[in-house]
């Protein structure tokens, strides 16, 4: 809160300042004269032991030291007052007066500046479980990944039984073979033929075994060969 002090605040304070002041003025006029009647009575109870000890003094035959008293049970004129005595000390605090009446409510003070955050607490147990939630809706599937890497090739299996013959397939448009050194080259001797013609794709070797002439030349003579 601010520490500024309102106008109507002070006028308050010194009011309450004067008041206390009053009582206080109050209590000790009040106590003064209390004062003064003790005196007063301890003064006229002092008169009337001296009135009686002088009679006693009288009766007895003896002179009083206090001086002629006059005739019994007779008093002189009282004398002047006298002045005002000192101020005697400070009496006891006297009880609390009744409540007042409350005050007007005072102004709303300005907003003071907010505190600095505390320090975290302690984290607190965890709590029991709840229950299980219902299964929530599938949700769309997402796009294909990327290939992963080849993986390392698996152990060879056992070979599986032998299939069936498959049907034969087209005959080559051409192939070659060499034979004696000499590359050939075997075409079909006509389109859709399965009866081929080969031909040498340079000049013969020289004559010796194995260059195209005897019973293997013969043999293997490419223009004897059939494809089917």
């Amino acid at each position: 809160m601010s520490g500024h002090v309102s106008r109507d605040q002070m006028h308050r304070r010194k009011d309450i300042a004067f008041a206390v002041a009053v009582l206080v003025s109050i209590g000790l006029f009040m106590l003064l004269v209390v004062w003064v009647q003790n005196l007063a009575g301890d003064l006229r109870q002092s008169n009337e032991d001296r009135d009686a000890l002088a009679r006693q003094v009288e009766r007895l035959g003896g002179t009083p030291v206090a001086g002629d008293p006059g005739r019994a049970g007779e008093r002189g004129e009282p004398g002047a007052a006298g002045s005002d005595g000192a101020a005697g000390p400070e009496g006891e605090r006297g009880e609390a007066g009744a409540e007042g009446e409350p005050g007007a409510a005072g102004k709303g003070g300005a907003d003071g500046q907010d505190g600095q955050p505390g320090d975290p607490g302690t984290p607190g147990e965890d709590g029991t479980p709840g229950a299980a939630g219902a299964n929530g809706a599938d949700g769309a599937t997402g796009p294909t990944g990327a290939q992963g890497p080849q993986g390392e090739k698996g152990a060879t299996g056992e070979q599986g039984p032998r299939g069936e013959q498959g049907p034969s397939g087209p005959a080559p448009a051409s192939w070659t073979f060499v034979f004696g050194g000499v590359t050939y080259t075997c075409t079909p001797s006509a389109e859709g033929s399965t009866h081929y013609t080969c031909a040498a794709d340079g000049p013969p070797a020289d004559d010796g075994p194995g260059n195209g002439q005897g019973p293997l030349a013969l043999a293997l003579d490419p223009n004897r060969r059939q494809y089917g």
